[in-house]
């Protein structure tokens, strides 16, 4: 028997629907004046709301996993070997100087093998690098305008075997010093180095807190540990000692390298000419030597090397770009450079060496990314053979439920069932 509505229609009766099902992207109607929107948690029936989103699921098959190990193998081995072949390419040679006032003559002799290193594909054979020492010299600094006597002198002598093609650089290398400190990066004042002239008080309260005014209350510029500890030998444009035969109308006596860009863009605009005047703050204790403020304040808006030492180094072994030349060629021969000692290694048990060293398309000589790329690249290649060997010998059918955990044990039971109970067999 049918059920009629009021309205007269012959539609079987059904229970109503409920607004807020989620069949229905809209909230109850509002026809009836009076009646109150009826409010619901329930999600919109939208496929983003209800997670009926479109999406890939690959399943990982033999056929798929092998090609993609046997591709990055493909992929990765040229690319190490390409690393390799441009790191091989680099020519460079270093010099450990560290001991050079306490252990060197002061007449030229041999260096110890342990303090040279070097990579050059000629395999012609050249004197070891050789060192002297002068002390008690006096020296003059241009851009503070200060004669500083009682200055050692390193003189480091070594032969280039084959040309260095530019752009020629010259870094100096320092070991077991620890620029990352969390004390250590954050010594310095922003505020100072942009130019503006804090006050003593202000570097007192600053991050320079540790290293902000000297002994009697004077400000100290620049403020902080990352300034007051900067390597400050000063290494001079190497000098032809004796040029290599047939090379003698084509190289000058001093190989003319600069100090300028050496430090990235971004670096230079942080720092500003200072408004301090001459005499209204004082050197950091280690810049004292060189520096005079009474005569000159240093100019750190064009001086790369300040910005060079500010960005600090992550580990405890960095190089630190010094100088470079851009346009000659460094021809082989003998040549000899000069540096002024002042940066002590020794109070905290360092290192101090120089490297000069030419650059390719990926960089400076560093073989560990081409090993690395090298190494990923056969492991890949070597799991795509495993796995195709362990396939071949041993197929395993795609989405069989056999071999399921708890399909093999209840076959183990079909096939070896449970001996019965003697007692039962005996009262047969």
């Amino acid at each position: 028997m049918k059920v009629f509505s009021k309205s007269g229609g012959s539609t079987p009766h059904e229970p109503p629907q409920q607004a807020d099902s989620v069949h229905s992207n809209e909230t109850p109607s509002n026809s009836s004046q009076g009646k109150k929107e009826v409010k619901t948690r329930r999600p919109p029936n939208s496929a983003f709301r209800q997670q009926r989103l479109k999406a890939w699921m690959p399943i990982l098959t033999i056929r798929t996993v092998v090609p993609l190990y046997f591709a990055a193998g493909l992929v990765l081995s040229p690319i190490g070997g390409w690393f390799l072949y441009n790191s091989a390419k680099v020519k460079e040679i270093a010099l450990d100087y560290s001991n050079c006032a306490n252990e060197a003559d002061e007449t030229y002799a041999d260096m110890p093998s342990k303090l040279v290193e070097h990579h050059f594909r000629s395999k012609e054979k050249v004197q070891s690098p050789q060192w002297k020492v002068e002390h008690n010299t006096t020296v003059q600094y241009m851009d503070s305008l200060v004669t500083v006597p009682d200055t050692t002198k390193c003189y480091l002598q070594f032969t280039i075997p084959e040309d260095m093609h530019p752009p020629v650089l010259l870094y100096y290398r320092l070991e077991n010093f620890y620029q990352n400190h969390r004390f250590y990066l954050a010594s310095f004042s922003a505020n100072q180095l942009a130019g503006k002239a804090i006050t003593a008080t202000q570097a007192t309260n600053s991050d320079c807190s540790r290293l902000a005014v000297n002994e009697h209350g004077k400000v100290i510029y620049p403020c902080g540990l990352i300034a007051n500890s900067m390597f400050n030998d000063t290494i001079l444009s190497p000098r032809v000692q004796f040029p290599a035969a047939g090379n003698l109308s084509h190289v000058s006596i001093v190989y003319p390298m600069s100090r300028r860009n050496i430090a990235w863009e971004h670096d230079k605009k942080l720092y500003s000419r200072t408004n301090y005047q001459p005499g209204e703050a004082v050197p950091p204790p280690h810049w004292a030597r060189r520096w005079n403020y009474t005569v000159r304040m240093p100019d750190l808006t064009n001086d790369e090397s300040f910005h060079v030492w500010m960005r600090t180094a992550g580990l405890p072994k960095f190089s630190k770009l010094a100088m470079r030349n851009d346009q000659e060629t460094l021809k082989k021969g003998v040549y000899e450079l000069e540096i002024w000692d002042e940066f002590n290694t020794t109070l905290y048990g360092g290192k101090k060496s120089i490297l000069i060293s030419t650059r390719t398309a990926t960089g400076g000589r560093n073989p560990f990314m081409g090993i690395a790329y090298v190494i990923v690249g056969v492991i890949c290649i070597l799991l795509g053979g495993t796995f195709t060997i362990l396939n071949a010998l041993k197929t395993r059918k795609l989405g069989d439920d056999s071999q399921l955990s708890w399909n093999k044990a209840r076959s183990k039971k079909v096939l070896n069932p449970p001996p019965a109970d003697s007692r039962v067999l005996d009262s047969f």
